[in-house]
């Protein structure tokens, strides 16, 4: 067993909840997730029940709508939305229409955040994660972005798809600008902390992997960033999610979680080599796609947590993100992501209609007939018709659920240019709806998996490094 030391740091957690002692681990660090109202709480029960104090929070993405609307300094801010072709603005996750933009990094947008965080100095955390900032390929056609490429490049803006150097230009841009971000909350915080007495006050940044953002195209600092003096390291996210996606090998596509998982590990690893930056290695337990079942969730998790530690660099871990989804949460008994989509459609709508809400279950149907719609009609001259619900039955016969997820961005996008926002949105609504829980087929976490659980959880506490790794 290894002696913790005061100031020692090896294992953390996130959780946007309250302390709850089911959700107790032997790790040292809580990290705090977001800046609501019921933040400065949060934390002070995570301290009073032993872990050392973290604040995470997004820098792309979060609660800053306040910021979008105009509520911060009297005027709005959409122009700092990303933007795709034609002026569709990015939305984080699946239930959209709530104006939670991935965010284009202004200077403005810095600041405000700048502001926000010093309350994370103020409850007397001792560090903070600036979780993602990541700028997706397909994005860059934004009023916002537009003024920044005048400003960067001192010419006019190009579109990103005209040429190949346009293209370049502006990924180029897109990781100047949260480089510059990125830059300016460390040198804040820290100054501010100094100010306050802490001046060990440290930031982090949570990031993918560079294999991954080549996967899903999305553009960010990585080594820039590390190259920052106010940074202080990262946390690999690398985790089912990323590693499940699928990669080619001698020419066959397929997933791959641990030669995936393992090359993520190494890649993030490459980046604080050489340096004293530190590397926390994450994985999870489960995974943002709430629609696997629990032996896929754990046979993924172990090859996550089994490739990290084929790294040499892999001496601090987030053991799980979330620990409230995964010791209190749900889910399907079985894999629903290449179940057909018609039964679970057909579930899920009677399940609507046993109860008093008659006006949802039409919603639904309506959402889903025109989602169908558009799945078949991609690539198509679309044409226009009306179609009972009789007929939803034969457009969901051939439609996987997973397949849901490849067409949302495009629905999501048709939706956006409707006059009636308000029934836009109640469409989305029904949509996100049924994503996310598409069965009532469910069940709490294995006792035979949480048990596994806790003795690697504990095993990484109590690994120890004197001048190399042993078990």
């Amino acid at each position: 067993m290894r002696t913790r030391e005061a100031e020692e740091e090896r294992t953390s957690f996130q959780e946007a909840g309250p302390f709850d002692p089911m959700l107790e681990s032997r790790a040292d660090v809580a990290m705090v997730y977001g800046l609501n109202e019921s933040f400065e709480g949060r934390l002070s029960d995570w301290r009073r029940a032993g872990y050392r104090p973290h604040v995470m929070t997004g820098v792309a993405w979060g609660g800053y709508q306040d910021y979008v609307r105009g509520e911060w300094d009297g005027q709005q801010h959409y122009d700092d939305a990303q933007a795709a072709a034609g002026g569709f603005r990015l939305e984080h996750g699946v239930a959209q229409g709530h104006d939670c933009f991935y965010m284009m990094p202004s200077r403005d947008y810095a600041r405000y955040l700048g502001e926000q965080l010093r309350r994370v100095v103020d409850v007397g955390a001792v560090a903070i994660h600036l979780e993602e900032p990541e700028f997706w390929v397909r994005a860059g056609y934004g009023e916002g972005f537009k003024r920044e490429w005048q400003e960067f490049y001192g010419e006019e803006w190009q579109d990103p798809a005209s040429s190949p150097d346009a293209r370049y230009r502006a990924s180029r841009l897109m990781q100047h600008l949260y480089t510059r971000t990125l830059d300016f909350l460390c040198r804040e915080l820290k100054a501010y902390a100094a100010e306050k007495g802490n001046s060990d006050f440290r930031c982090y940044v949570p990031t993918h992997s560079l294999v991954n953002y080549a996967h899903w195209r999305i553009v960010s600092p990585e080594s820039e960033m590390l190259a920052l003096e106010g940074c202080d390291g990262l946390i690999g996210q690398v985790w089912t999610g990323t590693s499940r996606t699928p990669t080619v090998y001698r020419g066959v596509t397929k997933q791959r979680t641990l030669e995936a998982g393992y090359c993520e590990y190494a890649a993030c690893a490459a980046l604080v080599r050489g340096s004293e930056k530190k590397l926390w290695q994450l994985a999870d337990p489960i995974e943002d796609n709430p629609n696997y079942c629990w032996e896929d969730y754990r046979v993924n998790w172990e090859c996550t947590v089994t490739g990290s530690l084929l790294v040499e660099e892999s001496e601090r871990f987030e053991i799980m993100p979330w620990p409230s989804r995964i010791f209190k949460g749900t889910y399907p008994t079985v894999n629903l992501v290449g179940e057909p989509l018609q039964p679970l459609l057909e579930g899920y709508l009677e399940r609507l209609g046993t109860g008093e809400d008659e006006e949802r279950l039409m919603q639904t149907r309506q959402a889903f007939e025109m989602l169908l719609d558009f799945y078949h009609e991609r690539g198509e001259e679309s044409r226009k018709e009306t179609l009972g619900f009789a007929d939803l039955a034969d457009k969901s016969s051939e439609v996987r659920f997973g397949d849901l997820w490849s067409v949302l961005h495009g629905f999501y996008k048709l939706l956006a240019d409707w006059e009636d926002q308000e029934e836009a949105q109640r469409m989305r609504d029904a949509v996100a709806g049924f994503y996310h829980n598409p069965t009532d087929q469910r069940s709490a976490i294995p006792e035979s998996y949480a048990t596994e659980l806790q003795v690697v959880f504990n095993a990484l506490a109590d690994m120890h490094w004197p001048g190399g790794t042993e078990w």
